[in-house]
């Protein structure tokens, strides 16, 4: 992980994934639960970060889900970008090991 944090690009695009992936939740998974005579529809995982109460057409955005959200995804992104270049970095080696058995150069 450490090589990561050396990287900015991949931190920006950890950054960027995070927030793609933030936005696209609040657009397609929606969250409905009803109480008599209000119902409630809420949008954004793992927390929603968009209420709308259906008497009312108002949109709440909760911006405090919504940055916590955002720091779920960057995190998440960070640790799956650090375990693919690991694996990378453990092909790397493994494969010129390889090559060196064989005298390639």
């Amino acid at each position: 992980m450490n090589s990561l944090m050396r990287n900015p690009l991949k931190v920006l695009y950890a950054v960027l994934v995070g927030l793609a992936i933030t936005l696209v939740s609040g657009i397609f998974f929606t969250t409905h639960f009803g109480r008599i005579p209000i119902d409630v529809l809420e949008w954004g995982t793992p927390l929603p970060w968009i209420t709308r109460v259906i008497p009312t057409q108002i949109r709440v955005i909760h911006w405090i889900n919504f940055v916590i959200d955002l720091v779920f995804w960057i995190i998440l992104s960070l640790i799956v970008l650090g375990i693919i270049t690991v694996i990378n970095r453990r092909r790397a080696s493994r494969t010129k090991r390889v090559l060196h058995l064989f005298h390639f150069r």
